[in-house]
């Protein structure tokens, strides 16, 4: 979460499984499969399943850089474009970068 200048990162269960009440939207299934995380229906509800190193990488090159996004962006003033800003951003400086692709320049 970001809050101002600020970023925060939430914890998550010892379990390393999560529960939802609701299936999870095309960018969360996007998202765990690019780090690892895995999605499974549980009757009415839906559980995301990581592992330790998976849910590593998904806070460090997803979470951490896409609320860094948020701080370092002055141009956008609409909530869509400042959260494709970020998303963007945390392809091209996370996930990419963390897997030797190079990140392109802004």
């Amino acid at each position: 979460m970001q809050w101002g200048a600020s970023v925060y990162l939430y914890p998550i269960e010892k379990s390393l499984v999560e529960t939802y009440v609701c299936p999870p939207t095309p960018q969360q299934q996007i998202e765990a499969r690019m780090f690892g995380g895995v999605w499974a229906e549980a009757g009415r509800e839906w559980t995301l399943t990581s592992t330790t190193k998976s849910l590593k990488d998904f806070y460090l090159n997803n979470v951490l850089i896409h609320d860094i996004a948020h701080v370092l962006d002055t141009r956008n003033t609409r909530a869509e474009d400042r959260e494709r800003y970020a998303n963007w951003f945390a392809i091209e400086y996370g996930f990419r970068t963390s897997r030797g692709r190079t990140a392109v320049q802004i």
